[in-house]
């Protein structure tokens, strides 16, 4: 949805700097408590920012005043530059303007005159607990203030609320009982045990045998230095060991079969364990099996002091791990859904015009007597805004890839437009792209946008490939053999060694570090593939390069071509003809109302929202409605439903024009109406035959 902007902002542009967060219901954060705060380095306390709002210091409180009114939040920061000078509530501000003479004689003043002298500032690096300690340790009045968190540098980052470290402080508190509770009660389980007789015991040994073995954690006692006293098979089977290990004493060393990092992390562990400075620690290691991969484990380290040893539980989490990172790629993927939507919304409105106008005065301009110099121009100016609407919905189609369509398409076509999105990474990585294409093109019966996600994903992971290469060349080519089409991805980069070869298509398998993939890139390319009954093939050499093969039905259809642009005759008939046009972008209803009336001489009404639109409906006649999709008050999609309901013959003459419908549940939303949809920015001509194909069927282009 557009929001109209007033022409003259009540507040100074760049004085107010508003971020946004995450918010539950109660309009703050709902952190997860880290275990073990003293010792927790991965904690971020940007994690418990509930927004960062803040204004300059120069800033007037007057201004302030109004920036208040517009939101619930009763601290900001208030900033030099980047920088944090200090904190203002919102109570602050309200009692000094308060009374007869308050606003006049402060309304004017900046507000650094006014930051609260008590205020708590905490850094990004300040352990939980430091950051804890320091908000309950405040006394008075201060205890219920937000607290400012800056970078290490003083760049100021947001506000923490004081209810968010209350709600954290008790879920620590909580936990923590629980689990001296837990222990509790297993302290007196065991000392019940100690006075039963000898058959309850060897009875109790065997229960504890039996549990021990078919735990779903693995379980093992190790000594300081790591090395294998006694461990279950689970323990066994998570390391790759042999059995024999269960037993022990065989030089079997736990610490041996981590990374390096989860080395260190170990111990450090066993030295506090050691050294009494914890009885109980938890810590998350990467364990290196045999299979040159790696496996995620949550430990649980205690201290038994009767034997000098310690006790360690290990529970594979790497599937967890694993789905975290898909659950936030599908966050991220929903997030530029939704950015790439509204850029792409409102680029649209302001090239549609351009787009329009130029393509009128192009037809102007052709005309005997006008400079050519004009007409090249304008020309020029066309082209520009095409190729600028054709770089747009490009950007839809791959946040946006699969719509499931299969439509004859030239995959000529598709591999050079994925060279020119790529043409950036290309030139960054220093690599050469060589496309090697048929004449007259090879056609298939494709979803395009998929397809293109499967050259981007090759092509892409061809370039990775080129790092530390002397010869850095990607090459695609394309063969028509009898009745497949044959699209071939080379590269001269580190390739492959077989072991990882043979696993190249399993999910979640990757080579790459956590922050560069997750393991799904090929098996949905070759999913994709072998869905639009074709194969995918990938040979590869190490230290020579890689190959991957696209084989593809082709196809006998000819894929859909654009309209050319025609020049338009006007029609003088349909002078009572009356047309609703309705969009918030005044130059887009400027450009439809000076088309329409030159082109159809039909009377052309302007609305800026759907409601005005419902109510003109109402009280007139129309013959047709054209409507932008993303409005104020009311969109069109709700505008539609009104018509088709109340005026079924009016709905059948309805036009939607929309830069972007806003996400996926929009778009299917929009295609189940039927509604012909021009998209933003569209040609004048073809504008005015879908309007004359409704008007005036007759004189509509062929």
């Amino acid at each position: 949805m557009v929001v109209a902007i007033p022409k003259t902002p009540l507040i100074p542009a760049g004085e107010i700097r508003v971020g946004t967060f995450s918010k539950n219901g109660s309009n703050f954060p709902s952190p997860t408590t880290p275990p073990g705060i003293g010792s927790n380095a991965d904690f971020d306390p940007r994690s418990l920012v509930a927004h960062s709002r803040s204004v300059q210091a120069e800033t007037t409180v007057g201004t302030l005043h109004l920036e208040f009114s517009k939101h619930e939040d009763e601290f900001i920061g208030v900033l030099t530059g980047a920088n944090l000078l200090g904190v203002i509530s919102r109570s602050s501000i309200m009692t000094l303007l308060s009374g007869r003479y308050g606003f006049p004689l402060y309304a004017r003043a900046p507000v650094r005159n006014h930051i609260l002298n008590v205020a708590l500032t905490v850094a990004t690096k300040m352990p939980l607990a430091e950051i804890l300690e320091q908000a309950f340790a405040r006394i008075g009045l201060s205890f219920h203030h937000d607290i400012a968190l800056i970078e290490e540098t003083g760049e100021y980052i947001g506000m923490i609320p004081m209810r968010s470290l209350v709600h954290l402080q008790s879920r620590i508190v909580t936990e923590r009982s629980d689990t001296i509770r837990e222990q509790h009660h297993a302290l007196e389980q065991s000392n019940r045990d100690l006075f039963r007789s000898v058959a309850e015991l060897r009875q109790s040994r065997g229960r504890y045998e039996i549990l021990f073995e078919n735990s779903a954690l693995g379980v093992a006692l190790i000594d300081a230095r790591s090395e294998l006293s006694g461990c279950n098979r689970r323990f066994c089977e998570i390391l790759g060991w042999p059995l024999s290990a269960t037993a022990g004493g065989n030089g079997f060393q736990f610490g041996r079969s981590l990374t390096p990092r989860s080395q260190e992390r170990l111990v450090s562990a066993l030295f506090d364990l050691e050294n009494g400075r914890a009885s109980r620690v938890e810590i998350e290691i990467d364990i290196e099996t045999s299979e040159n991969s790696k496996t995620t484990c949550h430990a649980y380290l205690g201290w038994v002091r009767e034997t000098a040893q310690v006790t360690l539980q290990l529970e594979d989490v790497t599937e967890q791990r694993r789905m975290e990172q898909i659950v936030a790629q599908q966050e991220k993927s929903t997030m530029l859904d939704t950015l790439v939507g509204g850029i792409a919304h409102e680029l649209n409105n302001k090239l549609t015009p351009i787009l329009g106008y130029a393509s009128a005065l192009e037809l102007k301009a052709r005309q005997p007597g006008v400079d050519r110099e004009i007409a090249c121009g304008l020309e020029i100016v066309r082209r520009s805004a095409g190729d600028a609407a054709h770089i747009i919905r490009q950007l839809l189609h791959l946040s946006r890839p699969a719509s499931g369509d299969r439509l004859a398409c030239d995959l000529c076509g598709v591999v050079r437009e994925v060279s020119e999105m790529l043409r950036y990474q290309v030139r960054e990585a220093d690599a050469s792209l060589m496309i090697d294409l048929p004449a007259g093109g090879t056609v298939v019966s494709a979803d395009a946008g998929q397809i293109k996600q499967v050259l981007l994903n090759l092509i892409v992971n061809a370039l990775h490939a080129l790092r530390e290469r002397e010869t850095r060349e990607v090459s695609v080519r394309i063969e028509r053999k009898q009745s497949m089409a044959h699209i071939t991805i080379s590269d001269t980069g580190c390739g492959m060694p077989q072991s990882v070869l043979a696993r190249a298509f399993d999910p979640f398998f990757t080579t790459k570090g956590p922050t560069e993939g997750t393991g799904l890139g090929l098996s949905v390319c070759e999913g994709i593939i072998r869905a639009h009954g074709g194969r995918l093939h990938i040979d590869s050499d190490e230290g020579v390069g890689t190959k991957a093969a696209i084989d593809l039905p082709l196809s006998s259809e000819t894929p859909a071509a654009e309209i050319p642009p025609d020049v338009i005759i006007p029609n003088g008939k349909n002078e009572m003809l009356r047309v609703l046009v309705a969009d918030d972008e005044e130059f887009v209803v400027n450009l439809v109302q000076e088309v329409l009336r030159t082109y159809i001489r039909c009377r052309v009404e302007s609305v800026s929202d759907g409601a005005e639109a419902l109510k003109r409906i109402e009280s007139n006649h129309y013959d047709l409605v054209i409507s932008d999709v993303r409005m104020p008050n009311m969109d069109g999609l709700d505008l539609y439903a009104h018509v088709a309901d109340r005026w079924p013959k009016l709905a059948s003459r309805f036009i939607f024009i929309t830069g972007d419908a806003g996400g996926r549940a929009s778009n299917k939303r929009l295609a189940s109406t039927g509604v012909p949809v021009l998209l933003k920015p569209f040609n004048i001509d073809l504008l005015v035959n879908e309007c004359r194909r409704i008007l005036v069927p007759e004189t509509a282009l062929g």
